[in-house]
């Protein structure tokens, strides 16, 4: 046998009670982890397959908001986004799933292209998921060239009181990179000190950090639109 397919036999031999330990959300966290190492593995589609079972059962709002985007990214590194976009659509059309999780996969169909979804997703309870709707919309906006638009989005979210800081952070580190993009080096400063100074989250701090440093050198500021942020 060759790696691949010893590594198959050591995985099927592994049971999901062992993994687990018990209980509901621990079966579902080891279910997926037995699908990605199918993936992982080479079996691509048995991980599917395995990743399609798992979620007709696990549908609470927790596992889907943290485990969808691990479960895109896997199936898209692999080539596989028409099989993730299958495994979302099974969520999202799910009249029996909680409205946070059929929001959840709208916001990951939305990254795989389906701007429908993404205003779905936009418009959801969750007010998290809604605000990196926005913000997905506001990223489309600027590479179709629609710079004004897309900074009256990402303000909606920046000027927010009650938006969760990780999503605020990223609205005000695109309206730093669409100021900088248009040369007003005064807002860009004020949007990143923003976005590091009340993020509260290090990979956004370190962003902010790297986008302040990046203003002493403009070639390095990513373009923006011709408007300057108000």
């Amino acid at each position: 046998l060759g790696r691949a397919e010893q590594a198959e036999l050591l995985i099927d031999g592994v049971s999901i009670d062992a993994l687990s330990g018990g209980g509901a959300e621990k079966t579902c966290d080891a279910q997926l982890a037995l699908a990605t190492a199918h993936v992982d593995a080479g079996a691509v589609d048995a991980g599917v397959a395995a990743l399609a079972q798992t979620l007709a059962t696990c549908r609470s709002p927790r596992f889907l908001l943290e485990r969808l985007p691990e479960l895109v990214d896997l199936l898209a590194r692999r080539g596989r986004e028409s099989d993730a976009r299958a495994l979302l659509l099974s969520v999202r059309d799910d009249a029996g799933a909680q409205d946070v999780g059929r929001q959840a996969a709208s916001l990951e169909l939305g990254r795989l292209g389906s701007a429908p979804d993404l205003e779905r997703a936009s418009s959801g309870p969750d007010h998290a998921l809604a605000s990196l709707a926005r913000i997905e919309i506001a990223d489309r906006l600027l590479a179709g060239g629609e710079g004004a638009k897309a900074r009256t989005m990402l303000r909606r979210v920046a000027d927010d009181s009650d938006a969760e800081p990780f999503p605020r952070g990223l609205a005000r580190l695109g309206l730093g990179r669409i100021a900088g993009g248009a040369g007003d080096q005064a807002a860009a400063r004020i949007w990143f000190a923003l976005a590091r100074d009340e993020s509260g989250d290090a990979w956004l701090r370190e962003q902010a950090t790297e986008a302040l440093r990046a203003l002493d050198s403009p070639e390095e500021v990513g373009p923006g639109p011709a408007e300057g942020t108000e």
